[in-house]
């Protein structure tokens, strides 16, 4: 009988091992292909109740594709369950259905920003414990913000800003153990901060809601930036808090003893100062009217801003005989006209800044140039004559030419020439009703070559700009591309160089030395390129109190560390629509040298030189494949200190 009942040879060893495994796959197989099945359902019952543009969800109707092969879902690695789904700016209209996305157990990335979505965000989203990132942003959800959103412990990146949200932050926040990235803002939260502790949070932005009281010291940590425009907010590293008192019982007596003849003789005090300023502004202005009787045909403005270089020039001329009255030239500019012509000039205000006024002047001769009019020098005749000389060096197609100036003793005038198509900071963040014209990429990049160029030629000569940004970069009327820098190496003349930068491009060292360098110039440069790719203005949501610029903290922060979510959500929508695949890997591009230049420590920023042959590069067309990248980017790759940021183009 034990003969009978021993096992067979042959089911030993390996054959035993194989019918096992065998069995185990028989056995998963259904469990496997339930799975799928089941999110397959839970997607499609989805975009059946969300309102939608059709052609953008064709494959969703094949019956032939897997739902691993669907637009915007990607699966694991085993094809059985879900893990991504990204549909950013698919024309998603209406509600988000409850009860259909939370059925994705093992979704990992959800992205359904840059929509129509209406409606509160479902509660359900709380089953979706594997759920590490989280993109809702720019859409129009209302309500409050679900508290089981505190049951998705493995969220690293939420994404809320740009809604309609209401009610206060959830305290259930804190259970997001993970959470290393948070932006609330753009919406109409409302209440206290809650001090809530949140380790790995690495990134924090509630700006632009309707937030009171005082910031947690716990959240004292982030930036101005992270807080501003909320109108009562206060506390570190916002302005302080200052209870008002309350008022005395003597202040409440005063109030409600005020008697009616007190009253009427305020009255009375208002109407005689009310006519005491007319008389005044009659016994001003009739003279001016006077003067400008011969003159009717020129505008206000016109006839203002000359009336304000006369008497610059004209309080010189009849000055201390020491004074230089002479205007001097250089190079090879046109030099048919002097000081008083130049004083007869029609004049149009161009611009007005920290360091002074700029003027188109129109000369008898049809000579125009531009005046600039500095004020607050703080240099003296022989530093302010030297820094000419070295200005005078710097000539090339992408620099404007400096004509010749006014070294007298209280007046300096910078003469240089005129470009008349206007300044990159008009083109991108002006209104489209004043004729202008939307940048393309292509356009765009060859824009930065043209600054890089520049900028690196007034290097070269030994001249720091010291005053970047994209109001300095002139566009030159050729439409193609080309551009001049204006404004260059003045900053040495003024004491406060911090001050002479424009807000929102200064460099952080710059704050604290006061000296523009060649490093800052290209951190300032940076923050052009990314003007460029974003079409933010470089100084949108900056406060004078925060010496960190803005559009880099931001972009830094929205770009993801392993995915293309944060790209694409930083590039100007108008260029991802029509740049077309090439026009976006060369963004990418572009990205990754603004990023090199803004990094934090002057050392870390790459050099001019490099920025140039990669901007040559794609402007040339040597990247037409799309897929690789100019031979020096490979390392770049982790260049931005404190960003982690991890590319691969």
């Amino acid at each position: 009988m034990g003969a009978i009942l021993k096992q067979p040879q042959w089911f030993t060893g390996t054959f035993a091992v194989a019918v096992v495994v065998t069995v185990v796959v028989v056995l998963l197989i259904p469990l496997v292909f339930s799975d799928i099945a089941k999110d397959r359902d839970a997607l499609l019952d989805f975009i059946d109740q969300t309102p939608h543009t059709q052609e953008k969800f064709v494959t969703w109707r094949d019956n032939s594709k897997s739902v691993c092969e669907w637009k915007g879902v990607k699966c694991d690695s085993r094809q059985s369950s879900v893990i991504n789904l990204r549909l950013p700016g698919c024309g998603l209209l209406g509600k988000i259905p409850p009860l259909t996305i939370s059925r994705l157990a093992d979704l990992k990335v959800l992205s359904l920003r840059s929509n129509r979505l209406t409606g509160s965000i479902p509660s359900d989203f709380g089953n979706l414990t594997e759920l590490r990132q989280l993109y809702l942003q720019n859409n129009r959800l209302s309500g409050s913000i679900p508290v089981e959103v505190g049951n998705m412990t493995s969220l690293v990146h939420l994404h809320l800003s740009d809604n309609k949200l209401s009610g206060g932050i959830p305290e259930e926040f804190v259970k997001l153990v993970n959470l290393e990235k948070l932006f609330l803002d753009r919406n109409s939260l409302i209440g206290e901060i809650p001090s809530i502790n949140i380790p790995s949070l690495h990134y924090l932005n509630v700006s632009y809601n309707q937030l009171n009281g005082s910031v947690p010291e716990i959240w004292s940590k982030y930036p101005v930036s992270s807080f501003i425009g909320n109108l009562n907010l206060c506390g570190e590293p916002l302005p302080s808090c200052f209870p008002s008192p309350a008022p005395s019982p003597a202040d409440c007596d005063s109030h409600r003893s005020l008697s009616t003849g007190a009253i009427i003789g305020i009255i009375v005090a208002c109407i005689v100062f009310i006519i005491a300023v007319i008389l005044v502004i009659l016994f001003c202005v009739k003279p001016m009217l006077c003067r400008g009787a011969g003159n009717d045909e020129k505008t206000t403005e016109t006839q203002s801003t000359k009336d304000d270089v006369i008497s610059a020039g004209t309080s010189e001329m009849t000055g201390n005989g020491n004074n230089n009255k002479n205007l001097v030239f250089v190079g090879n500019g046109p030099q048919g006209y002097n000081l008083e012509d130049l004083l007869r000039a029609s004049a149009e205000v161009l611009g007005k800044g920290v360091l002074g006024t700029s003027y188109k002047a129109s000369m008898n001769n049809e000579t125009i140039v531009v005046v600039k009019r500095l004020k607050d020098v703080t240099a003296t005749r022989e530093e302010f004559e030297h820094q000419m000389e070295i200005l005078k060096n710097a000539k090339g197609n992408n620099v404007v030419s400096l004509l010749a100036y006014l070294n007298a003793r209280n007046e300096k005038l910078v003469i240089t020439e005129y470009i008349r198509s206007g300044s990159l900071s008009a083109f991108l963040h002006g209104t489209r009703e004043s004729s202008r014209v939307v940048l393309d990429w292509t356009t765009r990049v060859k824009i930065a070559l043209s600054a890089a160029k520049g900028l690196s030629l007034l290097h070269s000569v030994g001249i720091v700009h010291g005053d970047v940004k994209a109001s300095n970069i002139l566009l030159k009327p050729q439409a193609d591309g080309s551009a001049a820098w204006s404004d260059f190496g003045l900053w040495s003349l003024f004491k406060k160089t911090a001050l002479a930068m424009g807000p929102g491009y200064r460099a952080p060292e710059v704050v604290e030395t006061e000296k523009a360098t060649v490093q800052s110039d290209v951190y300032s440069f940076g923050v052009v390129l990314l003007e460029l790719l974003t079409g933010k203005a470089a100084n949108q949501a900056l406060t004078t109190t925060n010496s960190e610029s803005y559009l880099p903290s931001w972009v830094t922060s929205t770009v993801g560390e392993e995915e293309d979510e944060g790209i694409f959500a930083i590039f100007d929508t108008e260029l991802v629509k029509y740049g077309g695949a090439k026009a976006v890997n060369e963004m990418k591009q572009v990205l990754q040298i603004a990023l090199s230049c803004v990094a934090i420590t002057p050392s870390k920023r790459i050099a001019l030189n490099m920025v140039v042959s990669t901007l040559e590069e794609i402007v040339d067309g040597n990247n037409n494949s799309g897929t690789t990248s100019p031979s020096y980017l490979g390392d770049l790759k982790e260049t931005v200190e404190g960003s982690r940021l991890k590319f691969s183009f």
